[in-house]
């Protein structure tokens, strides 16, 4: 297959999920998947104190976090 991320060439780990349809492929290889970093529980409620929004949010709902990886991935969608 090839990553969706990078287009380089990688091999699927193959198992019985996968086989039996439950697990969808994978789409972006081990090495791009590395990359991104999960968020921390209450990360996001720093970035706000100090300025006019804080207190707005109630909750916020993110799996990665934004850094310069993902902003590369996000171009990448959006322009490509």
């Amino acid at each position: 297959m090839k990553c969706l991320i990078c287009t380089s060439s990688f091999v699927e780990i193959a198992s019985w999920r996968k086989l039996l349809l439950i697990k969808s492929s994978q789409l972006v290889c081990g090495k791009c998947l590395n990359k991104f970093e999960k968020v921390e529980e209450q990360d996001w409620k720093n970035d706000w104190i100090g300025t006019k929004f804080e207190g707005a949010l109630d909750s916020l709902t993110s799996i990665y976090n934004y850094n310069d990886w993902m902003k590369q991935v996000y171009q990448q969608i959006n322009f490509n």
